[in-house]
């Protein structure tokens, strides 16, 4: 082999050597990150506090379940899939998917910025005519929105203010918000299921006015903001706009209330998730675990779970 030849093999020997090496130190990091992240979330899981999250950007006919049964994972009991599973005692939070960040915001209106979130201000220097029930970060993380159950919105950042419901007559309390993906609107939702839109948040229908079994506990809109699921303690599952039925635990015999309700965007199906970290995959979302078993959180919760997120 002429020195050329040789020269030649031997930088593509280096090369390759370095392309390795760079795909193993990218490989260590990412590990490294994942084993953080389930670190902080086994630390959020026992120091009783909720996550909840802002809208990941992107990636009709109303039907009701009253006793469609759930897919169930084998070998779990009646839990089924769940990302985020975090506890609370009178704590409210939000967590921005892909991020190790965070807000929390108490039921006087106090919140804490954790990780690369940044405080822009809270409510409990105000005199609340009814405590804070949910928050809702902007789409590019620069504000959020805080709620309270008498549906008075407060804005902070860059999150603007679309309406408020306290200036209506609710049949019921509101028991949280969510913003649209370009942060445009947002959704209120009472429990007794009616929905009110604010800003560019399209409405799709609501169970106002409905008779339903239990209060309901959460929305969550569909990936591309085309409609919304509702979700009701007793498990049942209310899908409005394009949002699509893949059942619900409505009808059967659950061992704590649902208290929350997450969509999986590349599936269309969601997950359901109980006082008691338990958790119910529908449609082909898939099981990822479940604070109710011993399997994935160690220790006992030592708060209810009120809320969940990817």
């Amino acid at each position: 082999m002429t020195w050329p030849g040789r020269l030649g093999a031997i930088a593509a020997v280096v090369g390759a050597l370095l392309l390795l090496f760079i795909a193993y130190q990218l490989w260590g990091s990412a590990l490294y990150t994942w084993h953080a992240q389930d670190r902080l979330k086994a630390e959020l899981v026992r120091s009783g506090h909720c996550i909840a999250r802002s809208r990941p950007l992107p990636r009709s006919r109303r039907r009701r379940s009253v006793a469609a049964a759930p897919r169930r994972h084998p070998g779990v009991g009646h839990h089924a899939g769940s990302r985020w599973l975090l506890s609370g005692a009178g704590t409210l939070g939000l967590l921005v998917a892909l991020f190790v960040c965070y807000w929390l915001v108490s039921k006087s209106g106090a919140v804490s910025a954790y990780g690369d979130a940044k405080y822009y201000g809270g409510a409990n220097n105000l005199t609340l005519s009814a405590p804070i029930v949910g928050i809702a970060g902007t789409a590019d993380m620069g504000g959020y929105w805080l709620v309270g159950a008498d549906g008075a919105v407060y804005c902070y950042g860059d999150a603007r203010l679309w309406g408020t419901a306290n200036t209506l007559t609710l049949n019921a309390p509101i028991v949280g918000i969510v913003g649209t993906l370009n942060g445009g609107g947002y959704w209120l939702v009472g429990a007794d299921g009616g929905v009110y839109a604010f800003g560019n948040a399209p409405y799709y229908g609501s169970e106002g006015g409905q008779s339903i079994n239990a209060k309901v506990t959460s929305i969550e809109p569909t990936a591309n903001d085309g409609g919304y699921w509702l979700v009701g303690a007793d498990g049942g599952v209310y899908a409005f706009g394009n949002a699509p039925f893949e059942g619900s635990e409505g009808g059967q015999s659950i061992n704590a209330p649902v208290v929350g309700i997450v969509g999986d965007p590349s599936s269309q199906g969601y997950w359901l998730v109980g006082a008691d970290g338990g958790a119910y995959a529908f449609g082909n979302a898939p099981f990822l675990g479940s604070a109710a078993s011993s399997a994935y959180v160690p220790q006992p919760l030592d708060a209810p779970v009120i809320a969940a997120s990817t």
